[in-house]
């Protein structure tokens, strides 16, 4: 599959998908996707098939305090195209003012890694997978590998022996941070962050302090339920009123927001079980829940647990916040789809028009 090969070899050259382990400290990770990426252009230039996706313009990297106070400057994304390569990148463009630890939205891998050298050199990334179908396979139900997620983590063993490598050291603290990435044929941009902050046994912080300072980065909480959300819109506004009919539907659900559970380091041998299939991409329903187009226009912020639940004196042994855009996550699944289904059905018409060639064996 050409494009998935040129993405695969990308993949290989930055050490991404069969390769080692990439560490925050390791020599040049950063250069080598680069330049990876830049051939695999020019030598698709040429050919008559899209070629695959560049690697998008460096967005602006300052960082606001306060979000809600800067949103005149922000360009907009268009509204008439969704999931073009161009569009991502506007998408991109409009929600890059959200962050954790500086791993913005719409983020090159480049960037995001960059950033969580910046946050804490110590951090260990790992890279999952994705299975995505192929349409050239050599049997129906083939596939290859496409990076999707990447893990920066603390190093450390539970002194239980147990218990395999996990994220958690010694005294029960961790920092673990999961960014994933939009999927091919689309350019890798940030479209998620999810960072889980576990504080050592003995140091557990009060939940009004961690509130004061998620007020400080993303403003007043919007919302408040099973955790707290801010919601902004693609202009930088914060969202102060009520969310209204499909937009209830925006906010993440779950503690774990949309993961069945933070993967561990006993995760990173294997692919995470995320199948990217046209049948797949369409029964999970790319235009409902928080990928919805009422939702497409919003960033969403959410920390847990600050709920209705959580006393201001509750000390708090953790905290995970997430920071994500509907749209890019949606035109990400979109291209997707119909990338592989396009492939998919000219595979097919190839083969009828062959199987209507050939004549009849004597009879």
């Amino acid at each position: 599959m050409k494009i998935l090969s040129q993405v695969l070899f990308v993949a290989i050259a930055a050490g991404w998908v069969f390769g080692g382990p990439v560490t925050a400290q390791s020599k040049n990770p950063i250069q080598a996707a680069k330049d990876a990426y830049k051939k695999a252009r020019e030598k698709q230039a040429n050919k008559s098939q899209p070629p695959p996706a560049a690697a998008p313009q460096t967005p602006q990297t300052s960082q606001p305090s306060n979000p809600a106070n800067t949103s005149a400057a922000r360009p907009q994304a268009a509204s008439g195209d969704c999931c073009s390569p161009d569009a991502l990148r506007k998408i991109a463009s409009s929600f890059g003012f959200l962050d954790i630890v500086g791993i913005k939205l719409g983020m090159t891998p480049e960037q995001a890694f960059a950033a969580v050298k910046a946050h804490n050199g110590q951090l260990k990334i790992d890279i999952i997978n994705a299975r995505m179908e192929d349409p050239d396979g050599a049997y129906s139900g083939s596939f290859t590998r496409v990076p999707q997620f990447a893990v920066a983590h603390t190093v450390g063993l539970r002194p239980n022996p147990n218990f395999p490598a996990l994220f958690v050291g010694a005294d029960g603290s961790s920092d673990v941070i999961v960014i994933e990435f939009t999927i091919p044929p689309s350019p890798p941009l940030v479209g998620r962050i999810v960072r889980e902050v576990s504080f050592p046994r003995t140091q557990l912080v009060v939940a009004s302090n961690l509130l004061d300072a998620l007020r400080k980065k993303y403003g007043q909480e919007s919302l408040t339920g099973i955790g707290t959300s801010w919601v902004f819109d693609s202009a930088g506004k914060l969202l102060s009123r009520p969310l209204q009919g499909d937009e209830r539907n925006c906010l993440p659900n779950g503690a774990r927001f949309g993961w069945s559970g933070m993967p561990q380091a006993q995760d990173m041998d294997r692919d995470y079980p995320t199948q990217l299939s046209v049948a797949h991409l369409a029964s999970v329903g790319l235009d409902a829940g928080e990928t919805s187009s009422a939702c497409r226009p919003l960033g969403i912020v959410e920390a847990y647990p600050f709920g209705q639940s959580t006393a201001p004196n509750q000390q708090l042994g953790s905290m995970t916040v997430l920071v994500q855009s509907p749209a890019l996550l949606y035109g990400s699944g979109k291209a997707t789809h119909d990338w592989l289904k396009a492939r998919i059905d000219a595979r097919a018409k190839q083969q009828e028009d062959a199987a209507k060639a050939r004549s009849a064996p004597k009879l």
